[in-house]
């Protein structure tokens, strides 16, 4: 199976964008996943920090595990807007594909600082 990296690269020079879809539960992961096999096309799932405390850290990533074991497709796990370097450095260590900081509330030297 390619990496996440892969995949975007081959997206981008093909020109074509690969989806991203949050989640909250099993469900929202389940359709996603069922659609990417239907179309045969790569998925990105996002969970953001709130989005972790409902589903677990953990949690989302062997969901996203089992599903891409099982269903053979390329899935793949985002950080959806993170807000600190610890919460980044805990999903990179549990396992998720990609991991997103998000600055937006800090000030705009404090968000290039970080």
């Amino acid at each position: 199976m390619r990496t996440l990296k892969e995949v975007l690269k081959d997206a981008e020079s093909r020109h074509v964008a690969v989806g991203h879809f949050n989640i909250s539960d099993i469900a929202g992961l389940n359709a996603m996943a069922e659609a990417a096999e239907e179309l045969k096309l790569p998925v990105i799932i996002g969970v953001s920090e709130g989005e972790r405390e409902f589903v677990g850290v953990h949690e989302a990533v062997a969901l996203v595990r089992v599903v891409r074991e099982i269903k053979g497709i390329e899935i793949f796990l985002n950080a959806d807007h993170t807000h600190s370097l610890e919460r980044i450095e805990e999903a990179a260590r549990a396992g998720f594909d990609a991991v997103l900081f998000d600055g937006s509330k800090l000030s705009l030297e404090e968000n290039i600082k970080q």
